[in-house]
């Protein structure tokens, strides 16, 4: 039975107004710190993680098969030589749902800090569902600790990220999905040099030695041990508060098959998709595409895009299993570190011009340079020289692991063996560019169809901002017998309820669904979740100047 929420919070959620911080005559007292002061308290922090009832908020705001939870790294992603799941074998970390324990943090951060009240801000996108979260934290938050007002800030996704990283904002709503299949591809992103620390100084010894005591380890049980250890004292600092594992809802026609929904990487692969006596598929996407530049792209869309309308070395199929694309072999050295990719000498970008080698070469060392800014640099720092060369320790790009040994042979070095490094290179970020072309463009790159080029299964033809986009067939495409599909045709729809009225009128054949429709469509043939190895969570800037 779904718990009912307590007549306070419903009466919160109902009006969305609720009193805080007053004295018994009525009047607000004055004794007020600010939210940069507040965030810097440990204490503080703790009983923001541990005031949230995880449970009732994914029954009750979500019901969409989303797991509550308090870790960072997620179920079904990362598993040892035996099968055994990493989220299994360290068991629960984080802070969980206690309101007694979280009011007794709020009081001590009270008389540490002195203040009686106190006002913090949630950033997130501008889609529905963020919406709602924000709104069920805002009265959660100010429902469990007296004296707390939270304001809400809701802007589109550009705007979002921009905020978010020069590090002005409280606290952020965000989702991380796994680039690759290990816990590193989470806490990674709390290291300095990640996204989620490099804008608010997080730097924590114990995180950071036990994380680098697993970079280095090449087995599988060690590391996970040290993944532990640092997962907790991220956990445990609460700059880090996970708020559920994903579960996506979707209606999606009973008619499509082979279109794969990946844990990690890019969500989507559209290149064996089908439907039933059509060749054009109709989506709505929540977002636009920010951008296509592979080295630049932050967002699920676009890597969803930059998936279908470009390949790399390899692809993962739908039994997760690394087939070729467009390197047609490969093979790894017996100490584990070199890795030799033979690539395919009859693919052309849509240009014309060849793919080769040196496409790779370039597109690696172009994100790994410092003056691109890459957000995702860190998860190349694996290869040799990689992370010295983004850090600007060293200047020569040729340092870097990473060359091509004729037009159609790639060598990558690594540091370490890793034993995943073929899965890893399937995520757009490893993505081909063509130097001569990305020259051209400059910061033009990447920002319409027509300053993008492609090599993959589709290619996109029309791209309207914040409207819609349309890929087509690649006829130029190595393995274009398989592609199924003639056309994508994608529609930005924010709200739930326009999604659900155009697939109900035949419109659009898939659409991202949330709780209210979840009872409606559940024997609906059409009705569908996919468990995502992804983390949604409240990351917490403690160090706002």
């Amino acid at each position: 039975m779904v718990k009912k929420l307590s007549s306070m919070l419903v009466l919160a959620l109902t009006t969305g107004v609720l009193s805080v911080g007053c004295t018994q005559n009525g009047n607000v007292k004055e004794n007020t710190i600010t939210s940069a002061q507040l965030l810097s308290n440990i204490n503080s922090r703790k009983a923001i993680a541990m005031s949230i009832d995880r449970e009732e908020f994914t029954k009750i705001i979500l019901n969409d098969g989303s797991i509550g939870s308090s870790n960072f790294v997620p179920t079904n992603l990362a598993y040892n030589k035996d099968g055994n799941d990493y989220r299994d074998l360290v068991g629960d970390q984080g802070l969980n749902y206690d309101l007694e324990k979280a009011k007794e943090y709020w009081q001590k951060s009270k008389e540490e800090l002195d203040f009686d009240n106190v006002t913090i801000e949630i950033l997130t996108n501008d889609v529905e569902m963020n919406k709602r979260i924000s709104e069920y934290l805002q009265n959660a938050l100010e429902s469990n600790l007296d004296g707390l007002t939270v304001k809400l800030k809701q802007v589109p996704q550009k705007q979002k990220s921009q905020l978010s990283s020069e590090g002005e904002y409280d606290l952020q709503i965000c989702k991380w999905g796994a680039d690759y299949p290990d816990p590193l591809t989470f806490l990674d992103t709390y290291t300095p040099e990640g996204v989620f620390a490099n804008n608010t100084n997080y730097d924590n010894k114990i995180f950071n030695e036990e994380l680098n005591k697993a970079k280095q380890s090449t087995d599988i049980d060690e590391a996970f041990s040290y993944y532990a250890k640092a997962e907790k004292a991220l956990l445990d600092d609460a700059v880090c508060i996970p708020l559920y594992q994903e579960s996506l809802a979707y209606l999606q026609r009973e008619e499509i098959s082979n279109l794969i929904y990946n844990n990690y990487g890019a969500r989507t692969t559209y290149k064996w998709a089908k439907i039933k006596d059509k060749e054009t598929l109709n989506v709505a996407v929540q977002t636009d595409i920010q951008a296509l530049d592979s080295s630049k792209v932050e967002d699920t869309v676009a890597f969803d895009v930059i998936n279908a309308t470009m390949e790399g070395l390899v692809r993962v199929d739908e039994n997760d299993k690394v087939v070729p694309g467009m390197a047609k072999d490969w093979s790894v050295s017996e100490d584990g570190l070199v890795w030799t990719f033979n690539l395919r000498k009859d693919q052309k970008w849509s240009n014309g011009a060849s793919v080769t080698a040196n496409d790779f070469e370039f597109a690696i060392k172009r994100t790994l340079n410092p003056e691109t800014a890459s957000e995702y640099a860190f998860i190349m720092y694996d290869i040799k020289g990689a992370k010295e060369f983004n850090k600007s320790e060293s200047t020569d790009s040729y340092t870097v692991g990473v060359k091509a040994l004729d037009d159609y042979t790639l060598e990558i070095t690594l540091n370490k063996p890793i034993n995943y490094f073929d899965k890893l290179v399937s995520f757009p970020v490893f993505f081909p560019q063509n130097e001569e072309f990305v020259t051209k463009m400059g910061e033009s790159y990447g920002t319409s169809k027509d300053t993008t080029l492609y090599n993959g299964p589709f290619v996109l033809t029309k791209w309207k901002t914040e409207d819609q986009f349309t890929m087509e067939k690649n006829p130029n495409y190595w393995d274009n017998k398989e592609v199924n599909l003639s056309t994508i045709n994608a529609k930005v729809v924010k709200d739930v309820q326009a999604g659900v009225s155009l697939f109900e009128a035949g419109e659009i054949d898939i659409v991202q669904i949330n709780s209210e429709y979840v009872d409606k469509f559940k024997d609906s043939k059409d009705f569908k979740l996919f468990p995502n190895a992804a983390t949604i969570f409240l990351t917490t800037n403690q160090d706002r100047k």
